[in-house]
């Protein structure tokens, strides 16, 4: 059967091309470019910062943001300032904040009362599952402190299954 193609996006050069998804290499990282439909992998290094594209957050989407501020003790501590300077200069933030819940509550779910190391793992999972499809996650994540039974259990709650 062959296999899964990605497309992969050059900031450099503005061309797409397709690879197979195992040969994806460290440092790619998934998402949309404008005009173009679907997910796209870039080079990390080549991204840059965006302008703001959303005003300063108030009400419920200010809300939202702060819980995740407290949502990763000891692990991926970070101020309010900078979930909501990142979130501002997304697209869509309402999606990203979403995604960034879901993260959190799969961490929150199965992070009570382990060591950081399991923690740090933990969390280092549910990244990569928000990159990464059901089927492709084990191509490109390996546990070494979390149980397999766990890592079964983590996965399912991430994905829905």
């Amino acid at each position: 059967m062959p296999e899964d193609q990605v497309t992969i996006y050059d900031l450099t050069t503005r061309t797409f091309t397709s690879i197979p998804q195992s040969e994806l290499a460290s440092g790619m990282v998934r998402g949309q470019v404008v005009g173009h439909e679907g997910v796209v992998w870039m080079e990390a290094e080549q991204l840059k910062i965006s302008d703001y594209r959303h005003p300063p957050f108030t009400g419920d989407r200010k809300l939202e943001v702060l819980t995740l501020v407290y949502a990763f003790p000891g692990v991926y501590e970070q101020t309010y300032a900078f979930w909501e300077d990142g979130f501002r200069r997304d697209l869509n933030p309402d999606r990203e904040i979403a995604v960034w819940k879901h993260i959190a509550a799969v961490y929150g779910k199965h992070a009570r009362g382990h060591a950081l190391a399991y923690r740090q793992e933990l969390f280092s999972l549910v990244l990569a599952c928000s990159s990464a499809d059901a089927e492709r996650i084990g191509l490109i994540f390996q546990c070494a402190v979390i149980p397999d039974h766990d890592y079964r259990e983590i996965t399912r709650d991430y994905y829905g299954q």
